[in-house]
């Protein structure tokens, strides 16, 4: 899962969300520090793990609005470093952010290691919205119409996306992507995530992001 000044970072540069598979090898340089990788390591999961780290998990509970990128307007990923930002400055923590299409291998996976790590997420994809250390985030509003219909047409502001026939990441206008305007009320995976996330003990297990929340 990418750390949230990763994220920053996309947003300040108005780059869109990479898949996990382009965030393995990637860094980059917070503003006074050194360079980081945008992928939390096992090993730093694992010393929070046992204790000896301070951070805040935030799963993220959101829509897909297209088959082949969730946010290409990035509308959700400047909603989320908005609102986390706020977990950061208040308990001064590490906020790291599970997000599907940052955090899982997604399509196409050619490696066994690529597979059976997908493999796995999806027999444990609960654990990240029931753990009681883990916050669920959940974005219920899609990208708004006028945002939307200026990037459809706009063919010099390109998302790049994983394209099957070429079989590497392909930059495209909008209008090339395949589009899902569903509500996120009638989509089963976020339901799911909303009810996963009901099962924490604590009241304020499922925090939604609108525009006006704060």
């Amino acid at each position: 899962m990418p750390c949230l000044r990763y994220l920053t970072e996309l947003v300040l540069s108005g780059r869109p969300l990479p898949r996990r598979q382009e965030l393995e090898s990637q860094t980059f340089v917070p503003p006074n520090s050194e360079a980081e990788t945008a992928l939390v390591s096992h090993q730093e999961v694992q010393t929070w793990a046992e204790g000896n780290r301070d951070a805040i998990i935030c799963s993220i509970s959101h829509a897909w609005e297209t088959r082949e990128h969730p946010d290409p307007c990035r509308y959700q990923l400047e909603q989320i470093v908005q609102r986390v930002v706020l977990y950061e400055a208040a308990f001064k923590a590490d906020v790291w952010v599970f997000y599907d299409y940052a955090s899982l291998f997604q399509f196409e996976r050619f490696s066994p290691e690529e597979k059976s790590s997908f493999g796995a997420a999806m027999q444990n994809m609960h654990v990240m919205y029931a753990h009681e250390h883990t916050l669920t985030l959940r974005i219920e509003s899609l990208t708004p119409e006028d945002v939307w219909n200026r990037m459809m047409a706009n063919e010099t502001e390109l998302v790049p996306v994983y394209d099957k026939d070429d079989k590497h990441v392909v930059a495209k206008p909008l209008k090339d992507l395949f589009p899902n305007r569903n509500a996120y009320t009638s989509r089963g995976w976020c339901m799911a995530e909303v009810e996963w996330s009901s099962l924490r003990s604590g009241s304020q297990n499922v925090h939604e992001l609108y525009l006006d929340m704060f």
